[in-house]
């Protein structure tokens, strides 16, 4: 049957769902349904790495409704690109994407520390509660608002919950635990701002038990306000938020603890983690009246969250009247992917932000947010009318999926000994050892010694079982994060090259004037001019405290430098306006060829973008535009330079190419290293010389092994200071004839490794023959080893016995070994 379309029809592919968000569990079928005026559909899928994992064509009967099934038995990320035919001829086309998980049961998971922000209280239908429960998300936080709880001011009062007591229905049938917020203002009360006054502070609290008593046993913890520090305090409470802040949760949590003490009640409503913020709440007694401290974590890079929460813990303590710090929960964290469609980096991002925070004892996370809504995109899944389809997932979906399945109920025991851009956290589940493994910077070398099988998870979820080759595992790890379970008994890593600077890690208090030190400056600088590092018109910036935390700033507006980044400025108020550069400032400590790896984000696009660079010693190494039309707002960059002792090494922040500077904040985070110290010992020198996979193999690696096929085994390159991929040539000793006295002799001469400490080298003499002579240790060092300039020195050994008439035949080599 030949099935002609109308010439009227418009000709479509629409892919619809079998599965609500095509999320689905490991023991379900693919299906995705599809409507087409085409007579078949060729299709392509596409994994988590962009990788083709399968590809068909599906006929299409005459009623134009088909179902493309992958087939795939694997969990993970999966993007679908289809094509509708007809008659060979491509007609239309459509995108989706969906996601395999494992199965969950939510609601015995009320303990899980993970968890999502909804907006229900904003109109989302609870559809999505189910899409939540199939990840594994047992915990959500919401909203009831004051202003629409209690509308009107009543004796006694009255308190109305109808809008939200359907999804508060269906998250209990969910299985789904809500974290309450109580929010915001009330017009009732206080002229409509924060409350300031008793009986604004009594209105509130009120609320809060009146809720509590909505929903009972449902409700087991509610948190006072939203970012107190930030946009949410209006009015008078903004002349002293610690204090008024302070008041408030006083007076709620009493209030709470009256009716229901078993209720947990999460205070400090701030962003991101503000020490000076908790400092001045701790300082008016806030913590006697919260049970858990709530932070916003909010950071373009993750690391460094676990120094955060790690100084907030350090300062709950000192206030807790010994009894140790207060309970951390992250109320909401998260960072859009400005890369990828399928937002991989931003599940990557997800992962070790959250395994960074378990690390730091956060007891419970709440990623921002469950949907894509209101121009944030940072949703687990797509927003309802997304063109790929409702509830579709991001990478980010099944990534925390599985997250959820390999640390819910683990316990973290410690960090395995690495360099520092190498993350290896181990937890302990059911018994067994489990590690969560990624680098953060480059491609990580490790050798694991066991005897034991492990399996390796990746980010998705896929196992895959490593065995050990003679007691030992080679592992590369990457900026995606992967799960290990088994025992390990030790880790190695192979070598690095050696940070030596680290904008983040650097950032303190004090302005440096040394080498290896940090100082943080500010100045205008006149378009066109050659940068001075010296100028008199760049002068130090002020460290000071604000409710979001330390940083620099000066006189100059919206001049700022933070441990992440900064925001420049410019000269405004005068007859010309000059940009403002903001600038971090290292004094190189070491001479190298020194390798610049950084990232730099920009929340926004808007404006005319920020400028970037790095100066060494007043010389440009490095710049670019980061956002900006047409710019984009997310640059990764490597780069080598040289470097010497004393080296002006300036990290820059520029308004862009005029004097906009809205929205020109970025993060800028850089680290400097150097190529390691020379080798002294043999093992040393494989370390920094082979991949793990080839460390474990002798036939690779070992002091006989010649990886290059050149025939000069790795001893020998080591000993001259060579690599094994390098011609050996260089290793290969020399013969020649010295002159002494009215003697001749037969020399030979050889590179040595001006570091080695474990090599001995020995000179054979033979009288005989090559192959029937015997060979006996002898000759003589002529002269001082010479000095190459390359980390190696020539040494000259001369025969014993004079070359005459007599000697008919005299032979001398090198022998290399290790004691």
């Amino acid at each position: 049957m030949i099935r002609i379309a109308p010439a009227w029809a418009v000709d479509s592919l629409v892919l619809s769902q079998a599965r609500l968000g095509n999320i689905f569990l490991s023991t379900e079928a693919v299906q995705i349904p599809l409507q087409t005026t085409g007579d078949s559909v060729s299709w392509t899928v596409k994994d988590f790495s962009g990788v083709q994992v399968a590809a068909a064509v599906t006929p299409v009967p005459g009623n134009g409704q088909a179902t493309i099934a992958p087939g795939l038995g694997r969990l993970g990320y999966f993007e679908l690109h289809a094509t509708a035919m007809r008659g060979g001829t491509a007609v239309a086309s459509a995108d989706t994407a969906f996601a395999v998980v494992m199965a969950s049961n939510v609601a015995g998971m009320h303990d899980s520390p993970f968890g999502v922000m909804t907006h229900f209280a904003h109109g989302w239908t609870p559809d999505v509660m189910q899409v939540l429960a199939r990840g594994g998300i047992a915990q959500f936080r919401d909203e009831q608002y004051w202003q629409n709880v209690e509308p009107s001011l009543t004796t006694p009062a009255t308190y109305t919950f109808a809008a939200y007591q359907p999804y508060m229905a269906a998250a209990a049938a969910a299985g789904l635990n809500p974290l309450m917020e109580l929010t915001f203002a009330n017009t009732n009360y206080d002229g409509g701002s924060t409350p300031f006054s008793d009986a604004g502070r009594a209105g509130y609290s009120n609320y809060a038990r009146a809720l509590l008593a909505q929903y009972g046993s449902q409700v087991t913890a509610v948190e006072i306000w939203n970012e107190y520090n930030g946009s949410w305090c209006t009015g008078p409470a903004k002349a002293d938020r610690p204090a008024y802040y302070t008041q408030m949760l006083m007076n709620a949590y009493t209030a709470i603890k009256v009716v229901r003490p078993d209720v947990r009640v999460v205070g400090g409503a701030c962003v991101p983690v503000p020490l000076p913020w908790f400092q001045a709440l701790f300082e008016k007694g806030a913590q006697d009246y919260l049970d858990v401290l709530d932070v916003h974590p909010y950071r373009a890079i993750p690391e460094g969250v676990e120094l955060d929460i790690a100084a907030l813990k350090a300062l709950s303590a000192s206030y807790n009247h010994g009894n140790g710090p207060k309970p951390i929960w992250a109320t909401e964290c998260g960072a859009p992917d400005y890369v990828n469609p399928g937002r991989q980096d931003m599940a990557r991002y997800m992962v070790r932000l959250m395994t960074l925070m378990r690390t730091a004892g956060v007891e419970r996370v709440y990623w921002y947010l469950a949907y894509d809504y209101d121009g944030y995109s940072t949703g687990l899944v797509r927003a309802p009318s997304d063109p790929l389809g409702l509830y579709v997932p991001s990478s980010a979906f099944p990534a925390y999926a599985n997250l959820i399945r390999q640390l819910y109920s683990a316990t973290y025991s410690g960090q395995d000994s690495t360099d520092a851009r190498t993350r290896m956290y181990r937890f302990t589940r059911g018994g067994s050892d489990l590690r969560v493994v990624w680098s953060t910077t480059g491609t990580a070398q490790l050798v694991l010694t066991t005897n034991t099988p492990l399996t390796r998870i990746d980010i998705m979820g896929v196992a895959t079982v490593l065995q050990p080759n003679n007691g030992s595992i080679a592992l590369t790890a990457d900026a995606t994060p992967f799960y290990l379970i088994s025992p390990v008994t030790s880790v190695v890593e192979l070598a690095r090259d050696v940070i030596v600077a680290d904008t983040y890690l650097g950032f303190s208090g004090t302005q440096g004037a040394t080498s290896g030190t940090w100082s943080y400056l500010n100045g205008y600088v006149i378009p066109g001019s050659a940068y001075d590092p010296e100028a008199s018109t760049l002068t130090p910036m002020t460290y000071s405290t604000t409710n979001y935390g330390y940083q620099y700033d000066s006189f100059y507006s919206f001049a700022a430098v933070d441990a992440n980044g900064g925001h420049p400025s410019a000269r405004f108020g005068y007859s010309v306006v000059y940009p403002v550069w903001t600038i971090k400032r290292w004094l190189s400590s070491v001479k190298a060829t020194a390798t610049f790896k950084g990232t730099i984000i920009r929340a926004s696009a808007s404006g005319d973008g920020t400028g970037a660079a790095i100066y060494v010693d007043g010389n440009p190494v490095y710049s670019t535009l980061v956002g900006g039309a047409g710019a984009v707002v997310t640059v990764n960059f490597s780069f080598v330079a040289s470097i010497g002792v004393g080296s002006k090494v300036d990290f820059v922040l520029t308004p862009g190419p005029g004097t906009d500077v809205n929205y020109d904040y970025v993060d800028f985070r850089v680290q400097v290293s150097a190529p390691p110290a020379a080798p002294i010992t043999f093992e040393a020198w494989q370390r920094q010389n082979f991949t793990a996979a080839d460390f474990i193999n002798p036939s690779v690696s070992g002091d006989n092994a010649t990886p290059s096929g050149d025939g000069v085994s790795n001893l020998f390159k080591y000993s001259a200071n060579l690599s094994p991929n390098a011609v050996g040539l260089g290793a290969v000793p020399t013969c020649g004839i010295a002159t002494i006295g009215s003697n001749r002799y037969l020399t030979l001469s050889y590179r040595q490794a001006s570091t080695s400490t474990d090599l001995v080298f020995s000179t054979e003499l033979n009288a005989g023959s090559l192959s029937l002579g015997t060979w006996a240790a002898g000759g003589v060092t002529v002269g001082q080893p010479v000095p190459n300039g390359d980390g190696t020195q020539t040494v000259t050994v001369r025969d014993a016995v004079p070359i005459s008439e007599a000697t008919q035949q005299r032979f001398m080599r090198l022998r290399v070994s290790r004691p």
